[in-house]
This record gives structure tokens, sequence and C-alpha cells, in this order.
């Protein structure tokens, strides 16, 4: 007898891994059945525009090599063509002079405040009468906010001598100092000078004051000093004025200040040696 054989039909449905397999052009989902060659959701990969956006697709996370050597390439020369701008602010001069002294004896030692981002700084100095200051001491940022002098023309220092003195913070750019803040020039008395003394501290008959815009003040101020039977020296004004913000308030060489705008600053009152006062102002 003749004997017939049936074939069972089964369906096949192909299966698939759930994480994204990819190349350098696209990305899939693979078979995980004995189908290999089979493929689903196969797409090309999506970038963005900035950051890693542009190298990393935004479907499956892929990173391409190439994109991103291009982007960083692209990078690297955005940079380099662009100018670095840094410039003096009054932000700054009142940080390099927040923490400004000079204390005159057999050596000086001068000190002073933190500037961001500054790169070092150089200390001028000098005695007092018709010598210019000159550099005596550059210091790198990352190594100390104070210097010890102990020679001024290449001798040993004069105590009877009064001393000036200054600092200048510097940014590095493109190989040159760029002064990003100067401090005051502070003028301290020799410690064997017996003409004159240094301020002890500043009084100050008002530390803050509400202006509305176009009002002025006269800051009104006087000295201790170190020593009452002598005179201050006198060969420069006995109180020197700055604001840290001029757009908010200004001030001027005698102590009137004029009210710009909206916000509050600091006005800074320096004795002839650094000592300082600082008054609120608040414009509104």
């Amino acid at each position: 007898a003749d004997t017939t054989l049936y074939a069972k039909w089964v369906e096949h449905r192909h299966t698939f891994k759930d994480e994204w397999s990819s190349n350098d052009t696209s990305h899939w989902h693979a078979a995980t059945c004995e189908h290999t060659t089979e493929k689903k959701d196969e797409a090309a990969h999506v970038y963005g525009t900035a950051g890693a956006e542009r190298y990393t697709c935004s479907v499956c996370k892929y990173v391409s090599e190439t994109r991103k050597r291009e982007a960083e390439a692209a990078d690297k020369k955005n940079t380099e063509s662009k100018p670095v701008k840094v410039k003096r602010t009054e932000a700054n001069d009142a940080a390099l002079n927040s923490k400004f002294n000079v204390k005159a004896g057999k050596t000086v030692k001068v000190t002073w405040g933190k500037v961001k981002d500054a790169d070092g700084y150089d200390v001028y100095m000098a005695y007092c009468g018709k010598d210019k200051e000159k550099v005596v001491k550059s210091v790198k940022a990352a190594d100390s906010l104070s210097v010890e002098i102990s020679k001024l023309k290449k001798k040993g220092i004069n105590q009877k001598e009064n001393i000036k003195c200054h600092v200048l913070a510097y940014k590095m750019v493109d190989g040159k100092k760029v002064t990003v803040a100067k401090s005051i020039t502070i003028h301290a008395a020799g410690k064997k000078n017996k003409s004159v003394t240094d301020a002890k501290s500043i009084k100050l008959k008002k530390t803050s004051y509400v202006l509305a815009k176009g009002k002025k003040a006269v800051v009104k101020a006087s000295i201790v000093k170190k020593n009452k039977k002598r005179p201050i020296i006198n060969h420069i004004s006995e109180f020197r004025y700055a604001t840290s913000d001029s757009k908010v308030a200004v001030v001027s060489k005698n102590g009137k200040i004029t009210a710009k705008g909206k916000g509050s600053c600091s006005i800074y009152v320096y004795a002839t040696n650094g000592c300082a006062q600082k008054i609120k102002v608040v414009v509104k």
C-alpha cells in the first residue's frame, strides 16, 4: 500500500536583543534566533549640534571616533582663534587691597589679598622721594601672598627712610603679563624715622549710606596715629578712596560719593600706610 507523509508547518517568529548593535553609520537590534542576519529597527545614527552630542548617537549612545576627533579639532581651533580677554577691574583692585600691608623694619614685609585667576604678583618698592618704584620680587600665585624684602638699591634696608610700595597682579596671555589688578601705593614710615608716624586706624563718622540715584554724600574720616606726637607722612593725600563698582557709586579724590545706579557697593578709605575702612553704599 502507498504511504502518504504529511509535513507539519510551524510558524517561526524572529527574536531580537533588547540592546542596540551598531557600526559607524547605523544601529539596530540583532536577532537572537538562528537567523542571525535579521535586523530590527535599523536606522542611521542621530547626532546633535553641541558638545558630546556631536559625536554621540542620541538613540543608541554609540560614540563615533571619527566625529569625536573632528569635534575636538574644531574646538581647539576655535579656542586658539579667540583671544583671551583679561582686564583690570575694580573688584580685582579691591581684592588685592583687602589685605595689602607694608611693615617696615630691618626687613620690609609686604602682604596682599588674593586676586581670582591671577597667575602671579609683582611687588614694586622704593624709598619715598625721587626714587622710582621698581620690581623687587615676583611671586607666582600658587606660592605665596607675602614677601620679605631685605635689600633696596643693593644694600640693607635703611630704617630711617620711609618706604613706598605697590603690587600688581597679572595674568599670562600669549607669554606676556597682563595687569588684572593694581594696589594703592602705600607709604610706610621707617622704623627708626623719628619725624613721622603711621596711621593706627581710621575713624568714620558713618559706615553706610542709602542714596537715591544722582545724590551725593561726603565721607568724613579721621586718623588715629600710632605715635600721637608725630605727624603722618604728608607728601601724599591723607586719605585715598576707591569704589568696588562704579556702576553703582563713584567717589572723588576728596571723598565725595555720587550715586550712579541701583544696587550696592563698597567705598574704601585708605590712609597713607594702607590702613583701611569700608563704607557700604546702597543706591535705590
